[in-house]
Order: structure tokens, then sequence, then C-alpha cells
């Protein structure tokens, strides 16, 4: 079974990778705006948004769970962003960090000791969370007071012609790919995915790495938020909706599993790549509604979902 899900992650990596070259020839080719050095940076920095949060994500669903609440997270870390950079920069990315991670904390509290389904536990906290970001503004944007240039610098700048943002993603990234391939939490993530009690019998801190895996997530939501407080020198609480779809399809699409035990960070880049791709196209194209891309996106979701499933009946047998 081991064996089967790993070869259903490499064959879902190596089609996130084909399909991310495709899409990037045609949009070369069809839209001469594409291959321009502005529209090749937006792209980048409009990755990193998704991005960072996938790098979490990845690590939560190799264990076998999930996280609906990421949304909510970047909506109420932006506001307290926002709020912060009235005191100082310090305060304004260390306070939200700590708030994602004391959320991330919560759901792997809830879901490991009490037992809790994941899906239960982070869709009442996406709820929570949500409803507390619409307390907290009164359902009005919140001005990014008093703003520095390094607070300016995270969601704005760039260092030798590449977006802050992209550039964190990448670093976020590589520090996963790293983690997960040469750690001993790295190989606990994919010991408790792959089979939970067997993992506990073996000895490994399973609950301590379901927690850890959502902390991570937590983080990830909450610099998404940082990076769009910079960005728009404004949070607000309808900001990330429909985020949690978007960063699970990603990462799905980049091979990892939504059944746990197998996946790789870089087709988790791949597939936020392909995402912010084709929300790019549809930008490019100007006549079609981006309604379609909730469909595309839903599509996606459930063609992935089914054909791992096949691919994985056929390794087995």
């Amino acid at each position: 079974m081991k064996e089967s899900k790993k070869y259903v992650a490499w064959i879902q990596e190596k089609s996130a990778i084909a399909v991310f070259l495709l899409l990037f020839l045609i949009s070369a080719f069809r839209y001469k705006q594409f291959f321009t050095p502005v529209n090749l940076v937006n792209l980048f920095r409009q990755s990193s948004i998704m991005g960072v949060i996938a790098v979490g994500m990845t690590f939560v669903i190799i264990t076998g769970c999930i996280d609906l609440s990421v949304g909510s997270i970047v909506a109420v870390c932006g506001i307290v962003a926002a709020r912060m950079c009235s005191v100082n920069v310090a305060a304004a990315i260390l306070v939200p960090v700590g708030v994602g991670a004391f959320i991330g904390l919560i759901n792997g509290l809830f879901i490991t000791k009490m037992k809790i389904p994941p899906w239960i536990t982070t869709l009442s906290m996406m709820m929570f969370l949500r409803g507390t970001a619409y307390l907290m503004t009164n359902e009005s944007s919140v001005d990014v007071e008093k703003v520095s240039a390094a607070f300016q610098m995270i969601g704005r700048g760039k260092i030798a012609g590449l977006p802050v943002p992209g550039l964190l993603f990448l670093f976020a990234a590589a520090l996963g790919a790293y983690c997960l391939k040469f750690t001993r939490f790295g190989r606990s993530v994919y010991a408790a995915g792959g089979n939970l009690e067997g993992a506990k019998m073996m000895g490994i801190p399973t609950d301590r790495t379901i927690i850890i895996s959502y902390m991570l997530c937590g983080i990830g939501a909450a610099l998404s938020g940082l990076i769009l407080a910079s960005r728009l020198g404004a949070a607000q609480s309808t900001a990330g909706e429909l985020y949690e779809m978007q960063v699970i399809a990603a990462v799905v699409l980049g091979g990892t599993l939504l059944t746990g035990g197998a996946g790789h960070m870089w087709g988790t880049v791949f597939g936020v790549f392909t995402m912010s791709m084709i929300a790019n196209i549809f930008n490019m194209q100007g006549n079609i509604s981006t309604w379609w891309q909730n469909v595309i996106m839903g599509f996606l979701i459930l063609a992935i979902v089914i054909m791992q499933a096949g691919l994985e009946k056929v390794k087995t047998k």
C-alpha cells in the first residue's frame, strides 16, 4: 500500500509539472503580454499568497488531515498585522505569526486529544474566525497606519528584481522540502499519514507531529495575511475567502494524496504556479467570467482525486 501511494504521488507530481509547462507554452504563444517582465513578476508575486499557505497545507495533508480554516486565518492575521503597525514593524510581523501558530495549535489539540475529525474541527474554526474578522472590523477595511518601509517590503518590495513575497514562498518551500526529506520530523509526517496506528506502535509521536503540522499551516496562513495587508495597505474581513479550496487544489494537483502518507513539496510548488497561471490566463483573456475559475477548481479537485484512486487500485492489483 505504501509503495502504491508513492507511485501515485510520483505520477501526479510529474503530471503537475507537465501541465504547468503546457500552460506556460500556450500562454506564451497565445498572449503577447504574458511573457513580459511585468506580468511574470506579477505572476510570481501572486503565487506567493497561496504558496506560503500551501507549504504548511502540504504537511497537514501528508499526515492524512486537512485544514479548512486557512482562509479565515488570513483575514484575522491580516487585521492583527494592520492594527499592530501602529506599534512597530516587529509587532506587526511577530504578533500575527504568533496568532496563526496558536490557531494551528488549537486545531491540532482538538484533533489529536479530543479526537474530533479534522474537517469538523477546521470547518468550525473557519466559521468562528470569519465571524471574528467581521466583528474586529465592523465589516469595513482596516488601513495600515504608520506603515514603515520594512513592512511595505514584505508585500511590495523586490530583491534583485524579484518580488519579496515570491522569494519568501520559495524559501519556505525549500525549507519544507528539506524538512520532509532529511529530518526526523519529516519522516514522522509521512509515517503518521501512511499508517497512524502503526506509527504509534513504533513509538513515533504522531500527536505532536500532527499538532506541529497544523501550527506550520497556521503560520503560513498568517504570512499570507501579512503579505496581503502589506501589498494592499489595508486589511479586510473578506480577505482569504475560498483560499482553503484553492490551496487544497494546488497541493493535491502537485501530487500530495488526500489519503495521506505521500507527497512532495516541489510538486506543491508547481501546483501553486499552475493554479496562479490559470487565474492569469483568465485575466489576460478578459472576456471570461472569473466564476469559471471556481468551476475549473472544483473539477480539478474531483478529477485528481478520481485519478489518484484509480491509479492506486491499479498499482495494488
